[in-house]
């Protein structure tokens, strides 16, 4: 296989109604519990304006259970909302302040008094909260150094958006889930990935794409869908060759053949519980069933770093020529490419510290002092 370097994204969204005229939009939902109406009692959002200022402006519900208005308000702009209570039933009424997301920035308690309920500064993202990781547009950031990496999440409970009948494919059942974006930033090639469950538990996994930009309207199946009802790693690799598996499979599907540029959308869950921490590792090269010894030997192929420490020179002996990378103790890479069968790397001009050989989905320790 070709060698890749790949990088998984979170492309963030800022959500505005208009930002080519810095302005926002924002809507008051106004509920009355028994269906009468407010009975004269009103709420007044007053926009960069003092109370009673041209930019207020009173909103009531004349009658019926519920009544959704619209504003709008410019970059900077500073937002206060009041609430006058008329007459009786006060524990009938209620109200909500909502972005342009739909999210509520303001919820009124169960027993409201008269005078100011809120107040904030119009943002460059219309105060919209940051998307969460259940959410499509919201999926995880992770910046992977070339071609290895672990990152340790956990997956969030009945928090499931954007999977429905259309797009799940051999998904179902889901309890915990988060969605990640995966751009290859160089070199066409075949795609290895893995996932796993810090205690090897079972996870599912399905893959769209590609992709030219972000896209969260998925109306299509995946082109990868595992539902294997297996424990430890996942992915795609280990010499497989089907698309999809339901809970029979093996937890192994074939890899990505994939180009520069290429945007794929991955979602990662876990169907049969709530919270789990899993890492992801990906490498055109890796054999997902290789074990690493305590003595820094990987089975089904070797790896020797000599001498350690190292004044001058290491000299890295591996069983086939593959791709590596050195980054020191900060993950500043100070040396990478194809490592041969017997490869010297000089260290001299190094720093004296502790370095980090990462190779075939493997890290290696390396000290170097002067």
């Amino acid at each position: 296989m070709k060698d890749i370097r790949w990088t998984l994204l979170l492309l963030t969204t800022v959500m505005a109604a208009d930002m080519c005229a810095q302005t926002c939009s924002y809507s008051l939902h106004m509920e009355d519990s028994a269906g009468d109406g407010w009975n004269g009692s009103y709420v007044t959002i007053c926009v960069n304006s003092a109370w009673g200022g041209q930019g207020c402006h009173d909103f009531t519900l004349i009658n019926g259970a519920a009544l959704d208005t619209t504003f709008a308000a410019s970059l900077g702009q500073q937002i206060v909302g009041y609430y006058t209570p008329v007459g009786g039933g006060q524990d009938e009424v209620s109200f909500a302040l909502r972005a342009s997301s739909g999210s509520d920035l303001f919820v009124s308690p169960a027993v409201m008094s008269s005078g100011p309920q809120f107040a904030f500064t119009v943002n460059s993202a219309c105060n919209n909260p940051p998307w969460p990781p259940y959410d499509c547009i919201g999926g995880y950031s992770i910046v992977l150094p070339w071609m290895i990496t672990a990152s340790a999440v956990t997956l969030d409970d009945d928090l499931i958006e954007d999977l429905d009948d259309q797009n799940r494919g051999c998904l179902s059942g889901e309890h915990a889930g988060t969605w990640w974006r995966l751009l290859v930033s160089e070199f066409p090639a075949q795609l290895g990935l893995a996932f796993q469950a810090a205690d090897d538990a079972n996870l599912d996994f399905a893959i769209w794409g590609p992709f030219n930009s972000v896209n969260c309207d998925i109306s299509t199946g995946p082109i990868r869908c595992s539902a294997a009802d297996q424990v430890g790693a996942t992915g795609l690799g280990n010499g497989a060759v089907d698309m999809t598996e339901d809970g029979s499979g093996d937890g192994w599907l074939a890899p990505l053949d994939v180009q520069v540029n290429d945007l794929y959308i991955v979602y990662v869950d876990r169907p049969d519980s709530a919270e789990v921490t899993f890492q992801v590792t990906a490498d055109p090269d890796y054999d997902f069933n290789t074990e690493v010894a305590g003595d820094g030997v990987v089975r089904g192929g070797e790896l020797h770093i000599s001498p350690l420490p190292s004044s001058d020179h290491i000299t890295i002996t591996v069983d086939k020529v593959r791709f590596g990378s050195i980054a020191d103790a900060l993950g500043r890479v100070v040396w990478q490419g194809n490592l041969e069968t017997m490869q010297t790397i000089e260290v001299g001009s190094w720093p004296a510290g502790v370095y980090f050989l990462h190779v075939a989905g493997t890290s290696h320790r390396i000290v170097v002092a002067h």
